[in-house]
């Protein structure tokens, strides 16, 4: 079994807008897939561990190469925006329900839980939102909150759709039904 590690980026450049670091850590976990999408901000402090091994490497990161990763980052965002066009034109809401039968709500990371949230808020405005509180077992009050802080547009990392709950849901073994 690998040990875990933290990995940290010291760039060229800094980077000194909120917005364009929350985007070059966003690309970043991207990239790396099975990274802590909790260990993100630059204020983290670690100890270490007892016995741990530390390894200092004289490195930097070039600012221009986190660009090019928030570039594929972005363009992977609008190759997922246009497959949920596509995806939503054949879409109803029983296949929806479908998917999200198979999402257990407790059984993946906070991030993916506001993601399937901001998905239904997307595709079905106040509509939706008994069908996200049936689906996500928060605390009393909890998915409503959350709902009312999206916003129609999206976030800096771009817009999420029902491709991610359809991703989320073939992830445990769902299948979509072709008619």
């Amino acid at each position: 079994e690998a040990p875990r590690a933290r990995v940290l980026f010291l760039l060229d450049t800094p980077i000194m807008q909120a917005q364009n670091y929350a985007l070059a850590a966003a690309a970043l976990l991207w990239l790396f897939g099975s990274a802590d999408r909790a260990c993100k901000d630059a204020v983290r402090f670690w100890y270490g561990a007892k016995g741990c091994d530390l390894e200092f490497v004289d490195k930097e990161l070039p600012l221009a190469t986190v660009k090019r990763i928030i570039r594929q980052y972005q363009a992977t965002g609008l190759r997922e925006r246009r497959r949920h066009e596509a995806i939503t034109h054949t879409t109803d809401q029983r296949e929806v329900a479908d998917a999200l039968r198979r999402i257990p709500a407790w059984g993946i990371d906070y991030d993916e839980w506001v993601s399937v949230l901001m998905a239904l808020h997307r595709e079905y405005g106040a509509a939706g939102l008994s069908m996200a509180e049936s689906w996500a077992q928060g605390a009393q009050g909890e998915v409503e909150r959350k709902w009312r802080s999206f916003k129609a547009d999206g976030n800096p990392a771009g817009v999420v759709g029902l491709g991610t709950v359809f991703a989320l849901a073939k992830r445990f073994g769902w299948e979509r039904q072709i008619n």
